[in-house]
């Protein structure tokens, strides 16, 4: 196994990393391959497994060429198959393209897009100042940083060629937005649950095109997994087009709210979803989880907000009968495909 450099142990205010990226769910996880194109650990898709509980992750998008958001890491690692095309110089030569392979997840929660997001041209315009940063750290630390950017030369800098890196505490004190970010992500998860009257925050679509696992272990948060598998990404988002069909405006946890999948208001009365991907070896006990999950957001979101809330499970395919009429007898709705009238709207 590839022997990382991990300079940051020790050092508690270390606590920060980078993931760039263009996907669209960014927050669900952190994934990456185990190995590259030619067959070798690579440094930052390895760093996925460094990552540890109370960490915060930035979230670069290269299409925007922004820092765009920040999750806080659930301590939940595990193996899977995924989805990847690597970018880089070699992969595009090659005509390399998004194939399944063993990969390395990290659990995340509490997105959260930052209020100023940075750009890369705010990174540019400070290039001097993170230059001195880096080299001062850099006479502190033996080996390699994993560090995000290029150092400067003949182009204006850009994040290298990679996936998940290492944000130093000096870079992140620099500059207000990430800074403020980490400061206000913080102070939130320090609240109550729900304290405010608004609920949720924007809809962020589940990528279903590049979610694959089905891993069910039981050494790892089993809610935490399944956000990122196929079967749900393509649930949820059905979810979420009914409801904008029908004029509801379908919504994702803010990072202060508890870990739901969607949530909406209908008629002065909020919903809270919880999807269930099942199989014929895990149904019993998906639904089993999913029923507690909405019991909790019930009672957690109800005592923080003072009105009514109504839970929701949304099965991949229609449970069992006596499934249904158990959910009923305790206030529940579940709903599936096919069935989504079944919600109410």
């Amino acid at each position: 196994m590839l022997e990382l450099n991990r300079w940051w142990l020790g050092r508690p205010d270390e606590r920060y990393w980078l993931e760039v990226t263009d996907r669209v769910d960014p927050g669900v996880n952190l994934k990456a391959p185990q190995r590259n194109e030619t067959g070798g650990e690579f440094w930052s898709y390895a760093l996925v497994r460094e990552v540890q509980p109370g960490d915060l992750i930035f979230h670069y998008d290269r299409p925007s060429q922004i820092v765009m958001g920040v999750s806080r890491a659930t301590g939940d690692l595990w193996d899977d198959q995924i989805v990847w095309g690597a970018r880089g110089t070699y992969a595009r030569e090659a005509g390399v393209v998004p194939h399944s392979r063993a990969g390395w997840y990290a659990g995340l929660t509490s997105f959260e897009k930052l209020d100023m997001p940075l750009t890369l041209e705010s990174v540019r315009q400070r290039e001097a100042e993170v230059r001195r940063g880096l080299e001062e750290l850099q006479e502190l630390v033996d080996g390699p940083l994993y560090y995000p950017f290029e150092r400067g030369g003949k182009r204006p800098i850009r994040p290298i060629q990679g996936y998940l890196f290492r944000l130093p505490e000096f870079f992140v004190s620099m500059f207000s937005e990430l800074r403020q970010g980490a400061a206000d992500h913080g102070r939130r998860k320090m609240r109550a649950l729900v304290v405010r009257e608004d609920v949720g925050a924007e809809y962020r679509r589940a990528d279903e095109e590049l979610a694959i696992g089905a891993f069910d272990p039981m050494q790892v948060d089993p809610a935490v997994v399944e956000r990122g598998t196929r079967g749900h990404a393509i649930t949820q988002n059905a979810v979420a087009d009914y409801l904008a069909s029908k004029g509801v405006s379908p919504r994702s946890p803010a990072s202060h709210e508890p870990s739901f999948d969607l949530a909406w208001e209908h008629a002065g009365t909020l919903f809270v979803a919880e999807v269930k991907s099942v199989t014929n070896l895990n149904e019993e006990r998906q639904l089993r989880m999913g029923l507690g999950q909405v019991l909790q957001y019930r009672f957690q979101m109800g005592q923080g907000l003072k009105r009514k809330v109504v839970g929701v499970i949304v099965s991949e395919r229609r449970p069992p009968k006596q499934w249904i009429s158990l959910c009923e007898s305790l206030g529940v709705i579940v709903a599936w495909p096919g069935e989504m009238e079944r919600i109410g709207i």
